[in-house]
């Protein structure tokens, strides 16, 4: 109802009541019912008359009065009496004095203190007294114990109860009280806890509020002036048209900066960059400035102001290095071009010695200006090894007299073997710029005849014969050459072939010839109807040249490629390499690649597994004589430099185009050579692939019986006769006499032997003769599928090798997991252990000198029982039988053999069951070095015996395991030799900063060709060794290219690189190719000094004549040469010395070639220079360390007259490692280590100068000898 629902409201609640008029009297029936539910409305009889007579309003305002009234007087009285209560409370019972002693001054404890009495007290004595209370009212203070009350509970439960948190305080009492009296004193006497530290806290927010909103707003002031440096520097790079940069670069950038930063920087922040670097883009994204700011700025947000400004400087150096390759990328273009112009004959190769005698003409010519900018090519930043005689170790870098004469007696014997016109060129070239060739007596030609000679790398009496020699293989070998010197001259034809570490050829060389034959038949077809034009051309060519050089200064040439030298087109300038460049030559068509395999269908899976599983980059092969296009375009950028206009450039270009000239009897020759080596090279890829399908189980050997068994039946065995010639030609290059087994290699010398006894056209032959090999041996699928997983799995093990960075580990890791898979698919899934000792000489003092077997790695489950265990002879084994035999040992049941030597001691003898396998490791020198053991005790089955084909399995992973073993200990030696050298060489050049070495490695991804390894860093003060070596490649890399570029050309590289200036030199094979480079950086120096150059040279040098040495020994080629008797003792000790025992020895092939006028010099001193009379006593020392503390050392006069014939002879045979050499290192040092090695050099004396080279070398080896 309308009206009864607001008086109900205003019933319930009186205090807010409000009306509102009413336009209507209520009914009765309504005021019945609000007066029945309420007794607001019951009303008297004179009330009722006034409701009835329209005065409820003032009836109903008088009640709600009344019953105010009333209510405030009940509150009131509630009031008063609470009053009364507290002021009761108040006179109640004193407080208890025992808690003043809560009150003390002690500033230590008060927070203590004031916390107990507000927060725990108050709630806990009064506890205490109820659980005393309790505890007397139930007896248990007299009685022992009482099983019904626990005053914990008890205690528990009050507090509990009477919780301050939820309101329910207990009545205080006396002693409350004065806890409460005690804590308002301490609040008023002592601090203020609630109140001050309230305020304190707050100021102290507000204070820390205020400074984060001023380091805020300082940080984001500084973000903004680091993104304003960053737009800045964005407009410094090299831009494409749409002002775009590519974020290959960005990356580049940032991942180089990790390198180049200072190490304390390292130190303090764990993490450089705010999060982690993305991988290398390859998608060709481009960022535009924003962009660039965002990207670099997520990376360096939080860097402190003095790196930013470091990162800052490293962002200038490499946009400077973007605006240089972008000019080099356009030089690259040009040279590119010009040598395929300069190409005529189409075979990828230039006269490397004509470019550079053009090189120096064009430099004699230039003007003042220009010459400043190029490289004189007679003084180029480091020598080639075979250009520097032993004479340079002393002589500075300027042109010597003696160069000329040289070069003179060399190019007598040049002209000899050239046509009339070459004789011509030659000696004009010549009298102009001459050039230090290769002499016979430097020290890595010692051995020359053992190395594997790199392309056209024969001398020209090779070059006009070879169409001669093709003539008469066509014809027949002519009855004056016997069949031993037609095999050995097919092997030299085939040392130009670059061939991988198990001696196969190189399918990318392989293609590259088959390429640059098919270019040329036709180009040379012309070329020979042509030969009146061509001497036409010489003529014009000629009178070019002779005006070339005297317009070098004029106008550029408006050519298609000055739009280029401008502004590259549209490419990545940064990633524009020698590689691309040589992409002519390195990527070939599938045709090309299967033009052997397609003419023998059997061989077809076997040449593409191998073409595919060969991993070798293709790198270019450092020639004295041929220059290919990367080392060209290489060459042609370190004579030009990075400040030669481009005016200079163009003029360069022109006269080297009109300049170069080739005979017709030149390009015949060099056309017929590249010819038959793609022949050979094609006939080494067919027998190989003949050997893999013969030795289908991969143990690395052919039984000669069974190869002839099969050949005797050769045009039904009418040619008997000429296989068993062949098999005596194969027996004189045999070491060991009885063996049949025959390796790759000379399976391959067997069949040229074989097919140069058979008559008729030798290409048939070979054909025929491969053919009828092939059709004679018939293998099932099954076969065949075992025999391709078998040759992946040790292609595994040899890919581990190359790309371990000198570590074993991953060598032994892949070894046992291609166990496991050949022991689960093809043998049966066998359980096998498997395990691997190397020999060793024992230590013990009763076994001392003779070898043990170590265990250096095993299977997982056998880690802890054999694991670095040694086997003596002494003991129970067949492994030493394998040792001396140098043959596997298979034991089908070892529990019937007796002489098993079980790691297991815990193992009961009824469980020693299963088969037992010992295959010897052997080097290249068919010399074991250890033994591959496998068993099968683990195999709970009773048939568990190694089979045939496994146990030929197993010797082919010996086999490899040696090979790949030996490829990594050749590394580890380089890198001794390397540290011997750095040591050597910081001592005396101390203007060189650091150096550090890189090993390239396969890459595993086939798109990157190659990484680099950095392994080793040296300075002044230490040398580290990097475990585990960083890998570089080339697209994280982009700043680092030259040391790609290095690796690409084999070729000696300058660049300015983050404002220091480096020089990079090749370690080559001896075939030629880069197997690593030293990094030197010689910091602000443009050029080191005379001396220091020198002496970096000779370093060098003796480097690369190491490195030559330890490979050819580790492939078998060469014996090991045992100079000093310190070399005697061990391997390591050895490899230690090496460098300076070549430095020694060249030392003395100087000081023999000096003569009594050259020590004349010495001895007209009467009072000589202190230097060259501590020179003198250092070296007399060496022969006489009795002399030391004497007169004689002291005194000039008896110095001087050992000065004679004697000292030579002495100082040709001294060896200080000797053990019968007495001498110190102390005196001689006092004597030698003392003199500066800048002030020798400025002396000017020769035999000063060797003498001091001599006994600091000797003094060397004085302390490598201390050591043992």
């Amino acid at each position: 109802m309308i009206f009864s629902q607001p008086l109900v409201k205003m019933a319930t609640e009186p205090e807010d009541v409000s009306y509102e008029t009413q336009s209507a009297y209520p009914s009765t029936s309504e005021i019945q019912h609000v007066i029945e539910k309420t007794d607001l409305f019951r009303m008297d009889s004179e009330d009722d008359l006034a409701w009835r007579d329209g005065q409820w309003k003032e009836v109903f305002n008088k009640r709600v009065h009344q019953r105010l009234l009333n209510l405030q007087e009940k509150k009131m009285k509630q009031i008063k009496k609470q009053r009364e209560a507290k002021e009761k409370e108040k006179r109640g019972p004193p407080v208890d004095s025992f808690s003043q002693e809560w009150f003390q001054d002690d500033k230590l404890t008060v927070e203590a203190r004031a916390y107990f009495l507000d927060k725990l007290l108050p709630t806990l004595v009064p506890g205490m007294e109820k659980l005393s209370m309790e505890a007397e009212r139930r007896k248990c203070v007299t009685e022992e114990k009482n099983h019904d009350f626990d005053p914990l509970h008890f205690l528990g439960e009050y507090l509990m109860r009477n919780n301050t948190q939820f309101g329910s305080c207990p009545k205080p009492t006396p002693y409350v009280k004065g806890l409460q009296k005690v804590l308002e004193k301490l609040k008023d006497e002592v601090f203020d806890i609630e109140d001050n530290r309230l305020a304190q806290l707050k100021t102290e927010a507000i204070e820390k509020r205020g400074e984060r909103e001023q380091l805020r707003q300082l940080k984001v002031q500084i973000d903004d002036k680091r993104k304003e440096a960053l737009m800045l520097q964005f407009s410094t790079w090299a831009l494409d048209d749409d002002k775009q940069l590519l974020l290959a670069v960005v990356q580049s950038a940032l991942r180089s900066f990790l390198e180049n930063v200072d190490e304390s920087f390292k130190c303090e922040h764990a993490k450089l960059y705010d999060r982690e670097l993305e991988n290398t883009d390859v998608t060709g994204r481009r960022l535009n400035e924003q962009e660039f700011v965002e990207y670099i700025f997520s990376y360096i947000r939080n860097f402190p102001s003095e790196l930013f400004q470091i990162f800052l400087l490293h962002l200038t150096h490499c946009s400077d290095a973007s605006h240089k390759a972008a000019k080099r990328n356009a030089q690259r273009h040009l040279f590119s071009d010009l040598f395929q112009k300069c190409d005529h004959g189409k075979t990828g190769f230039l006269d490397r010695q004509r470019i550079i005698s053009l090189l120096g003409r064009y430099y004699d010519s230039a003007s003042e200006n220009i010459k400043f900018t190029l490289q004189n090519p007679r003084q180029w930043p480091i020598s080639e090894v075979d250009d520097l005689k032993e004479s340079e170790f002393l002589e500075g870098c300027e042109y010597e007299e003696e160069d000329i004469e040289a070069s003179e007696e060399v190019n007598k014997v040049l002209r000899s073997l050239q046509s009339p016109q070459e004789v011509v060129m030659s000696s004009e070239i010549t009298a102009v710029a001459p050039f230090n060739f290769p002499k016979e007596d430097s020290v890595l030609n010692s051995d020359h005849s053992s190395m594997v000679q790199s392309p056209l790398e024969q001398d020209i009496d090779m070059l006009t014969r070879v169409k001669r020699t093709a003539s008469e293989e066509s014809k027949g070998i002519s009855n004056n050459i016997t069949i031993v010197e037609q095999v050995e001259k097919k092997q030299q034809i085939l040392q130009d072939v670059p061939l991988d570490e198990g001696g196969s050829p190189n399918p990318n060389e392989f293609q590259g010839l088959q390429e640059a034959c098919a270019v040329s038949v036709n180009k040379n077809e012309q070329d020979i109807s042509s030969k009146s034009q061509w001497k036409e051309h010489d003529a014009i060519t000629a009178r070019k040249a002779s005006t070339s050089t005297s317009t070098l200064e004029a106008a550029p040439l408006t050519h298609k490629y000055e739009g280029i030298w401008k502004k590259p087109e549209q490419e990545n300038h940064m990633t524009a390499d020698l590689e691309r460049l040589n992409s002519d030559f390195a990527l070939r068509s599938q045709k090309e690649q299967s033009i052997a395999a397609s003419r023998f269908t059997d061989l077809y899976s076997i040449i593409t597994d191998i073409q595919s599983r060969n991993t070798s980059p293709v790198t270019s092969v450092h020639s004295d004589h041929a220059l290919n296009l990367p080392q060209f375009v290489q060459l042609m950028e370190t004579f030009v430099g990075e400040d030669t206009p481009s005016t200079a450039v163009d003029s360069l270009i022109s006269f080297i185009e009109d300049s170069y000239m080739e005979s017709e009897e030149e390009r015949l020759a060099a056309l017929a050579k590249v010819r038959l080596r793609a022949l050979e090279i094609e006939h080494r890829m067919l027998l190989d692939a003949l050997f893999e399908k013969w030795d289908n189980e991969g143990s690395g050997f052919l039984d000669l019986n069974e190869v002839e068994d099969v050949l005797f039946k050769y045009k039904d065995g009418m040619e008997k006769a000429a296989m068993k010639k062949a098999r005596l030609i194969r027996s004189a290059y045999k070491r060991q006499k009885g063996d049949t087994r025959m390796s790759k290699k000379e399976f391959r010398a067997y069949v040229d032997a074989v097919i140069a006894e058979l008559p008729g056209e030798k290409e048939e032959v070979f054909m025929s003769v491969v053919a009828f090999l092939t059709s004679s041996v018939a293998r099932s699928l099954a076969e065949q599928a075992r025999g391709n997983a078998r040759r992946k799995w040790l292609y595994q093990i040899q890919q581990a090798a190359e790309t371990s960075g000198a570590n074993m580990e991953p060598v032994y890791k892949t070894i046992f997991q291609v166990l496991y898979k050949d022991a689960e698919s093809h043998g049966n899934n066998k359980k096998i252990s498997a395990y691997i000792a190397l020999l060793e000489r024992s230590k013990k003092q009763e076994d001392f000198g003779n070898t043990v077997l170590r265990y250096v790695a095993c299977t997982a489950d056998d880690a802890e029982m054999v694991l670095n265990k040694t086997l003596h002879r002494n003991m129970k084994g067949v492994s030493f039988k394998a040792v001396e035999e140098g043959k596997p040992v298979h034991v089908p049941r070892v529990q019937y053999h007796g002489s098993i030597h079980f790691w297991d001691t815990s193992c009961p003898e009824e469980e020693k069951k299963g088969s037992f396998l010992v295959i010897p490791l052997k080097n290249s020198q068919n010399r074991v070095f250890g033994i591959l053991g496998v068993d099968t005790v683990r195999d709970p089955r009773e048939r568990n015996i190694f089979v045939t084909h496994e146990i030929s399995f197993y010797q082919g992973v010996s086999k490899t395991f040696g090979i790949a073993y030996a490829h990594v200990q050749g590394r580890r030696n380089i890198l001794r030799v390397i540290n011997s050298a750095m040591t050597w060489i910081h001592y005396r050049a101390p203007s060189i900063k650091t150096i550090t070495t890189y090993m390239m490695e396969p890459a595993t991804d086939k798109a990157a060709k190659y990484v680099l390894r950095k392994m080793m860093t040296s300075n002044k003060e230490l040398t580290e060794m990097h475990s585990p070596p960083a890998i570089l490649r080339r697209n994280d890399n982009l700043f680092r290219d030259y040391l790609f570029k290095c690796v690409d050309s084999s070729e000696v590289i300058t660049a300015n690189v983050y404002g220091e200036r480096h020089i990079v030199i090749p370690l080559r094979t001896p075939a030629g190719q880069a197997l690593g480079m030293l990094d030197i950086n010689i910091g602000q120096h443009q050029e080191l000094p005379a001396h220091e150059h020198q002496d970096l040279q000779k370093m060098t040098q003796m480097i690369q004549a190491a490195c030559h040495e330890i490979l050819k020994e580790t492939s078998g080629k060469t014996e090991k040469t045992m100079v000093l008797e310190m070399e005697h003792t061990n391997e390591e000790k050895r490899v230690d010395i090496l460098f300076h025992r070549f430095m020694l020895q060249d030392l003395r092939e100087c000081v023999i070639k000096l003569d009594q006028k050259s020590f004349a010099e010495l001895r007209s001193y009467k009072e000589p220079p202190t230097m060259v009379h501590n020179i003198l006593k250092g070296v007399l020392l060496l022969f006489n360390p009795e002399w030391a503390e004497t007169e004689e050392i002291e005194s000039w006069s008896q110095c001087k007259l050992q000065v004679n014939t004697e000292l030579i002879r002495n100082v040709s045979c001294f060896d200080p490692t000797a053990r019968s050499s007495l001498c110190k290192v102390e005196p001689v040092a006092k004597y030698i280590k003392g003199i500066p090695r800048g002030a020798v050099w400025k002396h000017g004396s020769v035999p000063a100068e060797y003498l001091y080279n001599w006994a600091f070398t000797c003094l060397a080896l004085l302390e490598h000898k201390s050591k043992l």
